[in-house]
């Protein structure tokens, strides 16, 4: 039985309801679910109605104008749909969060979020990819309890560390792809992660075609990104884990000639010879003292033009801000730069241990200048491939570690390479080597000139 009483409320048998009529222009935007009878299913509805668990009227009224806000604000909706007018996500979640804080009150967070999803339900097969983002976005914001994967991008990259360029890439990636793709943390899941790593490697959707090493540097900021808000912000468990997200590469030879053509090439030893003279020949002996301590650390030529003092001990160098986790590290001071490092110290005017470089650019990068100046020299040498640059001398480091006899877990450790997936139980367990071992292990590192 149902008997109307003021405007908008009617008397459904014990309890009070709102209920308004749908005007017909605009009825076919709005037709019945799967809950109600197969009679009904998928026809046009003709008004709307909402039980507002109460028989008191006092509190009827109440409760009916937010409804009633709601349902007006979808009838404008329509309108404007049909005018060709887009309605935009944001007033389709204040609609949205309306609802859902109408239903919170009549029956709790938990419950209401449920009715909600029958209308944002994110999981539904038949919807694109950009409709379920968009579901998503509206159920998540509206209802406040899924974490934006977009939210803590740039406190995430702050706290990390990087270098101001690495920091822009990292932050560029996450909110352009990663975010857009997977805009809430809890309703991330792994298969869509590797269909979308699929995406990238195959160039699909929109991608210009990755490859694999791209998507793994990438990648890895999403897993860092994940694992920083899992400790602070949300309890959805990290699924971003590159090792189980990443397609196994298949050994073919075509793999094998791509990964030696992207690799570096190294110096030997007389050209690091070659380069070091050509440089104080020139007058710059600046240069000439870095292009030595590469070929000494393996350092990158961001992190040598970066090295503060108070990173440079007697015995040694401590890498702290580096672009990857194993690039933080401690190097010992090999004895034939011993004195070319006092005298860096002892010189230096601006607490840096190559001091006096400029920085005034873009990403307030100190290395820049030298990059080009290296460049430069290496090209009036006859060094013209691109592969033969600075980063060069961690390759000639590491042959020298390999001459000498160094296991390659302890090379790598000081040149600050990632260790193979394949990993040792030294790697896995032992915790490092200490650091006397690191400075057997660089003593035995030998520069000789040719006679």
């Amino acid at each position: 039985m149902t008997k109307a009483v003021g405007k908008n409320l009617v008397r459904k048998y014990l309890t009070w309801a709102v209920e308004i009529q749908i005007p017909k222009d605009v009825q076919h935007h709005f037709r019945h679910g799967s809950e109600k009878p197969e009679r009904l299913r998928g026809r046009p509805m003709k008004k709307f109605s909402k039980h507002l668990d109460t028989d008191d009227l006092y509190l009827a009224e109440l409760r009916k104008g937010r409804y009633l806000e709601i349902w007006m604000n979808l009838i404008k909706a329509a309108r404007a749909k049909d005018k060709g007018e887009v309605f935009d996500v944001e007033e389709e979640t204040k609609i949205a969060q309306q609802y859902f804080d109408a239903e919170t009150a009549l029956v709790g967070q938990e419950e209401a979020a449920k009715r909600l999803a029958k209308n944002y339900n994110p999981v539904d097969p038949d919807i694109s990819q950009a409709e379920k983002n968009r579901r998503l976005e509206i159920y998540g914001r509206a209802t406040r309890i899924y974490t934006p994967t977009a939210d803590y991008v740039e406190e995430w990259a702050d706290q990390h560390g990087y270098v101001a360029s690495v920091r822009d890439g990292a932050v560029s990636f996450l909110l352009n792809n990663f975010c857009k793709r997977f805009p809430y943390f809890e309703t991330i899941e792994v298969s869509e992660l590797k269909i979308w790593v699929d995406d990238l490697l195959q160039g699909r959707k929109g991608y210009s075609k990755w490859t694999r090493r791209t998507v793994n540097k990438n990648f890895g900021y999403a897993n860092k990104l994940w694992e920083y808000c899992e400790e602070k912000y949300t309890a959805a468990p990290n699924l971003a884990v590159s090792a189980k997200i990443l397609p196994k590469e298949t050994k073919t030879k075509a793999n094998r000639v791509e990964r030696t053509n992207r690799s570096y090439i190294r110096f030997n030893v007389q050209d690091c010879f070659k380069l070091h003279d050509a440089a104080v020949e020139k007058g710059d002996d600046r240069l000439g003292d870095i292009i030595k301590l590469g070929m000494y650390t393996g350092c990158r030529l961001g992190e040598l033009c970066h090295m503060k003092l108070t990173s440079v001990e007697i015995d040694r160098f401590t890498i702290i801000n580096s672009k990857s986790e194993a690039g933080v590290r401690d190097i010992p001071i090999h004895k034939d730069i011993q004195q070319l490092v006092a005298r860096l110290k002892q010189t230096s005017t601006d607490g840096f241990l190559i001091s006096g470089l400029s920085d005034n650019n873009k990403y307030k990068d100190r290395s820049k200048g030298m990059s080009h100046k290296f460049n430069r020299l290496k090209h009036s040498l006859g060094f013209m491939l691109k592969r033969q640059c600075f980063h060069s001398f961690r390759s000639t480091l590491a042959n020298r570690f390999e001459n000498a006899g160094v296991p390659e877990n302890f090379a790598a450790r000081m040149i600050g390479h990632e260790l193979g997936s394949d990993k040792t139980t030294y790697d896995l367990y032992s915790g490092g080597i200490d650091f006397e071992t690191a400075v057997d292990a660089m003593a035995r590192v030998v520069y000789k000139r040719a006679a």
